[in-house]
């Protein structure tokens, strides 16, 4: 009688497990982008010991551009696991993407706030490498 009642308990508890991880597949995040969308990865090599001043200074950047970019666009910090430091911006388009490169061309303030992020790290933003994907 009781190994039925363990096997019984074992049985539902295997069943249970099953469907919360059939649940939590299905509840998934969505994927960063969408067709059509652009992503623009920033990376720079960092010493260690500058992470914590070089992902201030990048985060100041992205206060300010959430606030006087002429184009919404979305931007996240980050260090990768090899050193470098720098962030990803997810662009609604290609157009906006550029509208974004323009004003960021043109606008001091934030010229300076990436140079901040470079000079923390040792760097010129010249060192600093970019990549752009457009999601398909």
């Amino acid at each position: 009688m009781t190994r039925w009642i363990l096997y019984t308990f074992a049985f539902f508890l295997s069943l249970s497990c099953a469907k919360a991880g059939w649940a939590d597949q299905s509840a998934a995040a969505p994927p960063p982008a969408q067709a059509g969308e652009i992503v623009v990865i920033y990376r720079g090599l960092c010493p260690a010991e500058a992470h914590p001043v070089a992902l201030d200074n990048i985060k100041k950047v992205i206060a300010y551009e959430r606030t006087h970019s002429p184009v919404a666009y979305s931007s996240s910090p980050g260090i990768w696991a090899d050193g470098y430091v720098g962030a990803v911006d997810l662009h609604r388009s290609q157009e906006a993407m550029e509208k974004a490169f323009s004003w960021q061309s043109e606008d001091e303030t934030w010229s300076a706030g990436y140079d901040a992020v470079a000079q923390s790290c040792g760097l010129t933003v010249e060192d600093f490498d970019m990549y752009i994907l457009t999601a398909q």
